[in-house]
């Protein structure tokens, strides 16, 4: 089963390295793999009237199992230093989920606090 990735470039051009680069980060992922259900990853091209050097943002939206929304925001001048940083987000957000759910199960089967 591979991870269901949505990438998306909106105002941002369009390259084959970029795409490439989005799907490895993707891939890192792989160790929450039972946990996504869906992974969209957005790169937009800010106007340049919002910043005075040419800047991309990364928004990436990841829904679990479990339904819970998680999210990841980056901003840059490099796409892939903010493709990095954006995902970062994401797998912390990801691993505090599961020693959530962790912690979750093994109070219930304790009986509960």
């Amino acid at each position: 089963m591979t991870l269901p990735l949505d990438i998306s470039f909106r105002d941002f051009p369009y390259s084959k390295a970029t795409e490439d680069a989005v799907i490895k980060q993707a891939s890192s992922l792989a160790r929450f793999q039972a946990e996504i259900v869906r992974c969209r990853v957005k790169l937009i091209q800010l106007p340049r009237q919002q910043t005075p050097i040419q800047s991309v943002r990364v928004h990436i939206d990841v829904m679990t199992r479990h339904d819970r929304h998680l999210s990841g925001h980056a901003t840059g001048e490099d796409a892939r230093a903010a493709l990095c940083e954006a995902f970062r987000e994401v797998e912390f957000a990801l691993r505090r989920e599961m020693v959530r759910g962790q912690s979750k199960a093994t109070i219930g089967a304790k009986g509960g606090m």
